[in-house]
Order: structure tokens, then sequence, then C-alpha cells
């Protein structure tokens, strides 16, 4: 995923064949869990 500062991060979509999809996550935290489901 990609930190785009003030805590937002756009983390893929693996459920996007092609990968356009992203999904944008408020909190880091959130992001880093799921970074991890998606790992």
């Amino acid at each position: 995923g990609k930190s785009l500062g003030y805590g937002n991060f756009y983390v893929k979509d693996r459920n996007d064949p092609e990968g356009r999809s992203w999904v944008v996550i408020l909190k880091p935290r959130e992001a880093f869990k799921l970074l991890e489901e998606l790992d």
C-alpha cells in the first residue's frame, strides 16, 4: 500500500484481478491489519 500522509493509506484490492481497485483506510492501524491479512 501507499501512505498518502494524514494517516490515509491506499491498499490494493486483491479481489480485483487487474489490481486496479483501491481501498482507502483512514486509520493506519487498520491498514496494517489489512496488509497482514492480505499477506
